[in-house]
This record gives structure tokens, C-alpha cells and sequence, in this order.
């Protein structure tokens, strides 16, 4: 019984995947590099369009494929230039320096 049944079930899936249209090509990433909004995934490590994962783990959005491509490099910049500045603020005594909201 179970080897007719198993039979059966892989004739079926045969039938159904017979049926299937083809799948198109997936677009090469350099066709449409210019359309955004580009985003850089933070899980995949990798640009992804807006159809891609959660906003929570993406960078973005970017006009263009190469500004994401380079989101992470970014985001190193920034956060270079706001470490300086705030050692700037602490070096020059700012009275706003050791400002703490919960005191």
C-alpha cells in the first residue's frame, strides 16, 4: 500500500512540474543598476531593491546600486567624523559635555 501510494505522489509531482512554466532569468544586477531605491542588507551583506528584507535590517534607501554597494563604508565615515567631533566638543570644555537628561 505504501509503495502504490508513494508511486502515485511521484507521478503526480512529475505531472505538476511537467506543467510548470519555465522560470524567466533573474535580471543581472548591472541591467538595472540606475533604478532604484537601492538598500544594503545588513543579514545578506549584499544590495537589494525595495522588494527585499525588513526595513529593520536594511541601510537606505539609495538612488543608485553603487551608492549602496558602498552604504557600509558610509556609515564608517560618519560615525569617524562624529567620534572626532565629540572629542573635539570634550576637549574644548563645552558646558553642554557632561549634560545628562535623567539628572
Amino acid at each position: 500500500m505504501i509503495a502504490v501510494t508513494a508511486a502515485i505522489i511521484v507521478h503526480c509531482v512529475g505531472r505538476l512540474r511537467a506543467r510548470r512554466p519555465p522560470k524567466p532569468e533573474p535580471e543581472s544586477q548591472e541591467t538595472n543598476v540606475t533604478e532604484g531605491p537601492w538598500y544594503y542588507c545588513l543579514k545578506h551583506h549584499a544590495v537589494e531593491p525595495y522588494d527585499g528584507c525588513k526595513s529593520e535590517d536594511r541601510l537606505g534607501p539609495y538612488e543608485t546600486y553603487a551608492e549602496a554597494s558602498d552604504a557600509l563604508e558610509k556609515v564608517r565615515e560618519r560615525n569617524e567624523a562624529w567620534d572626532a567631533q565629540e572629542e573635539d566638543v570634550d576637549e574644548a570644555g563645552d558646558k553642554d559635555a557632561d549634560w545628562n537628561p535623567f539628572s
